[in-house]
C-alpha cells in the first residue's frame, strides 16, 4: 500500500513539471512571436523614416533650386526694368520730337489755310479783317450753342474760307458801289459753288468743313436761300452758325455799297427784319451773347493784319472768352 502511493506521487509531479514546461513554452512561442513582429515593425519605421528623409532632402532640394531661380528671375526683372525705364526715355524723347513735328505741320497747315482764305479777299482790307472776324465769330457762336471743342476748332480754321468762292467774282461785281443788276446777283451767287469745287474732295476735316460752309452759308430757314434752296436742318449746323456770323459782320462793317449800321440796329434787322433766314435757336444764343462777338470785333480791328500771327488770328478757343 505504501509503495503504490509512492509511485501516484511520483507521476503527479511529473504531470505538473510537463505542463509547467508546456506552459513556459507557450509562453517563449509568444514572446519569440513579439519579438519577431517588434522587429518587422521596427524595419518598417526605419524605412518609413529613411523615406521620410529622403524626401525631406529633395524638398531641400527643390527650395535651394526655387531661391536659386527665384534670384535669377528677380535678376532679370531688375535687368528688365532697366531696359525699359531706358525705352520709356527714348520713345518720350520722340513722341516730344513728333509733337513738335505735328505743331509746326499745323502752324504751317493753317497759316495756308488763311493764305487760301485771303486770296479771295486780299483786294479789300477789311474783308481780309472779316475772314479774321467770321472764324473767331464762329467758334464763339459754336461754343456758346453747347457744341464740343472739336468742332469749334474745326470751324475756326474751316469758317474763314467761307467765301473762297468769290475769287471767281469779277471786281466790277465783287466791289461795285451800289445795287448789283440781276445778272450781276446770278454771278455773284455762284460764289458757293465755285469755293465749293475748289475745297471738295480733301481728306482733310478742316477742308471738308470748308467745303460744307462755303456751300451752304447763304441757305436760309426758311429755305429762300442758296445755292439749293435748303431749309431748316436740311442745313448743315456749321453752314447756319456762319450764315449768322457772316450776316452780322456783314451789317456791321463797311461795303462799297453801303456804311456800317451799329450792333443794335444790326441785331434788330436780323431778329425783326430777317428771322426766318436763320435758325431760330442759333439766333437766339447769338443775341444772348452778342456783347461778346462785339468784343471780338473790337480786338480784331486793334490787328495789323499784314503782321498778325497765326497765334492771334487763331486764338485758343478758351481765348474766346477773354
Amino acid at each position: 500500500m505504501v509503495e503504490r502511493s509512492g509511485s501516484q506521487d511520483e507521476s503527479s509531479l511529473v504531470k505538473d513539471l510537463r505542463r509547467d514546461l508546456e506552459c513556459a513554452n507557450l509562453q517563449l512561442r509568444r514572446y519569440a512571436e513579439d519579438i519577431v513582429q517588434l522587429y518587422r515593425s521596427e524595419r518598417k519605421n526605419r524605412v518609413n523614416l529613411e523615406e521620410s528623409q529622403a524626401q525631406m532632402t529633395r524638398y531641400a532640394e527643390d527650395l535651394v533650386r526655387m531661391y536659386q531661380i527665384d534670384s535669377q528671375k528677380k535678376n532679370e526683372i531688375q535687368d528688365t526694368n532697366v531696359q525699359l525705364r531706358l525705352y520709356a526715355r527714348d520713345l518720350s524723347s520722340i513722341i516730344s520730337n513728333l509733337r513738335l513735328a505735328n505743331q509746326n505741320l499745323k502752324k504751317a497747315y493753317q497759316d495756308t489755310v488763311l493764305r487760301l482764305a485771303m486770296a479771295a479777299e486780299f483786294r479789300d482790307l477789311d474783308t481780309g479783317d472779316h475772314i479774321v472776324r467770321i472764324g473767331r465769330y464762329c467758334a464763339l457762336l459754336a461754343e456758346k450753342a453747347g457744341l464740343d471743342k472739336v468742332f469749334a476748332e474745326l470751324i475756326l480754321y474751316a469758317s474763314p474760307m467761307h467765301d473762297l468762292g468769290k475769287i471767281g467774282i469779277p471786281d466790277s461785281i465783287l466791289l461795285k458801289n451800289g445795287a448789283l443788276t440781276q445778272s450781276e446777283k446770278v454771278i455773284m451767287r455762284a460764289h458757293p459753288t465755285i469755293g465749293a469745287r475748289i475745297l471738295g474732295g480733301s481728306d482733310s476735316e478742316i477742308l471738308q468743313m470748308a467745303h460744307e460752309i462755303a456751300l451752304t452759308h447763304h441757305e436760309q430757314w426758311d429755305g429762300n436761300g442758296y445755292p439749293y434752296g435748303l431749309a431748316g436742318k436740311d442745313i448743315p449746323i456749321a453752314g447756319r452758325i456762319a450764315a449768322i456770323v457772316d450776316v452780322f459782320d456783314a451789317l456791321t462793317s463797311r461795303r462799297p455799297y453801303k456804311e456800317p449800321f451799329s450792333v443794335d440796329e444790326s441785331v434788330r434787322i436780323m431778329t425783326t427784319e430777317m428771322p426766318t433766314h436763320f435758325d431760330p435757336d442759333l439766333l437766339q444764343t447769338f443775341v444772348a451773347h452778342v456783347n461778346e462777338f462785339v468784343l471780338i470785333r473790337e480786338a480784331v480791328e486793334a490787328e495789323q493784319i499784314e503782321n498778325v500771327s497765326r497765334d492771334s488770328l487763331f486764338g485758343k478757343i478758351a481765348d474766346l472768352k477773354e
